[in-house]
């Protein structure tokens, strides 16, 4: 997922990845398609997502300054971070049927 402005296309794609960006309004376009609303509110949704999750990274105290000589660890530094907020409390709660 990327904002306007990343230009980051062409390495999303060599690695395999699709690239979600919302579709932003031109000079030339007064209006956008239903099927481009459609998938920006989709795109807006799982953002919001996103950022919690970033937001509880950047919580751990050993991400705000890593010593030169941890350096060449930083990678599995941040790693255990990530893994870390998966025992954190579900982001998203399960969606319950009531049916």
């Amino acid at each position: 997922m990327a904002d306007r402005g990343f230009l980051v296309e062409d390495e999303v794609n060599e690695c395999g990845c699709k690239l979600h960006a919302p579709v932003f309004l031109t000079a030339e376009r007064a209006q956008l398609a239903a099927s481009e609303v459609t998938s920006t509110q989709r795109i807006a949704r799982a953002r919001i997502h996103i950022e919690r999750a970033i937001q509880r990274i950047k919580v751990f105290n050993i991400l705000k300054f890593i010593p030169l000589t941890l350096l060449h660890v930083s990678e599995q530094i941040f790693k255990v971070c990530t893994h870390q907020t998966t025992y954190q409390k579900p982001i998203i709660a399960d969606i319950v049927d009531f049916d």
